[in-house]
């Protein structure tokens, strides 16, 4: 899927494209999200933010699958975003940016597992704030449900309404 203009995406499930499965190069939200399978073609990322662009990734499950080419979130110059309460998992990096980014970024909150990396060149002075980083205990990886079992350390490891202190 592939926006120039401001997107929403919201309670969709991308998977199995050979090219970004959600990309922007302006105003980007995505909200309750899944997106996995990503393919292994070079330069691919599961979500892709472009310069100059703002997005919101907020309680979206990412998996990379192990894929070696995929980012989770990819963020160019100038890319402004906030990522909370999501879970980047199995990624070679969970979140990228490969410019400069405005300090006013954040990243936290997350569930991050599996992943080569976390977080690369991302500024913040609130990224990794309050992260878990078990593994998700999704209900049945293998068979597409990325549900969470009762068991789950996502389960209200979120931001809760006056939890920024």
């Amino acid at each position: 899927m592939e926006a120039s203009g401001n997107a929403r995406f919201i309670g969709c499930v991308a998977y199995n494209n050979t090219w970004s499965q959600i990309k922007c190069t302006s105003a980007l939200t995505v909200y309750k999200c899944v997106a996995y399978n990503p393919g292994d073609i070079a330069a691919t990322h599961i979500i892709e933010l472009g310069s100059g662009s703002s997005g919101g990734i907020l309680a979206t499950t990412i998996d990379g699958d192990n894929a070696t080419n995929s980012n989770g979130i990819q963020m160019t110059t100038e890319a402004n975003s906030v990522v909370i309460d999501s879970i980047l998992y199995d990624c070679p990096t969970a979140v990228n940016a490969s410019g400069t980014l405005w300090f006013d970024s954040l990243q936290m909150y997350n569930l991050l597992n599996s992943n080569t990396t976390d977080y690369s060149d991302t500024p913040s002075i609130c990224t990794g704030y309050q992260d878990v980083t078990s593994a998700p205990a999704f209900t049945d990886e293998a068979g597409d449900d990325y549900t969470l079992c009762d068991s789950s350390p996502a389960i209200d490891a979120g931001l809760q309404p006056g939890g920024i202190t």
